[in-house]
């Protein structure tokens, strides 16, 4: 059985922007050797900028699968925090849930973030917080992999 154009189609672009995910990876992991990081170190800019594009690009995964699904995102205030909580749900005759819950908790923290990082520019990084939030990405990629590969295996079947 051959499957439908647009659910091949989304595959394609998630896969795509799963290899985006193992790039910040491996840019994370480019800033390592100095931890701890001490104040104002360069290391943490790099650091800050790949959790942002991190979930950047995993937000991107959820707005495709939304599109595909359910259609744009409806506007609002909060239409990021909604579309992570909307991952979580399964659709009945839609689709299934895409996220764990305990994934989705995990990534509101580094949305959280990145509003952070977007709008308190005039504010110091601390590297403590920046290490656990790096150590949490390591910990999401993972299950945000496990999560969409459960996912894909669902679109693959229909």
């Amino acid at each position: 059985m051959t499957l439908p154009p647009a659910i091949v189609r989304l595959r394609a672009a998630v896969e795509n922007d799963r290899t985006a995910f193992d790039r910040l990876l491996a840019r994370l992991a480019r800033a390592e050797p100095s931890r701890p990081w001490a104040e104002e170190a360069p290391e943490l800019y790099l650091v800050a900028l790949t959790l942002e594009h991190y979930y950047t690009a995993a937000e991107t995964v959820f707005e495709r699968i939304a599109r595909a699904f359910e259609g744009p995102p409806a506007p609002s205030p909060r239409w990021h925090q909604e579309l992570l909580e909307g991952m979580t749900l399964e659709m009945s005759g839609i689709r299934p849930a895409v996220l764990r819950p305990e994934t989705a908790v995990e990534l509101r923290e580094l949305l959280g973030f990145r509003h952070f990082l977007r709008h308190a520019y005039a504010v110091a990084l601390r590297p403590g917080r920046l290490g656990e939030l790096a150590d949490l990405l390591r910990a999401v990629h993972r299950r945000l992999a496990e999560d969409l590969d459960a996912f894909d295996a669902h679109l693959a079947s229909v």
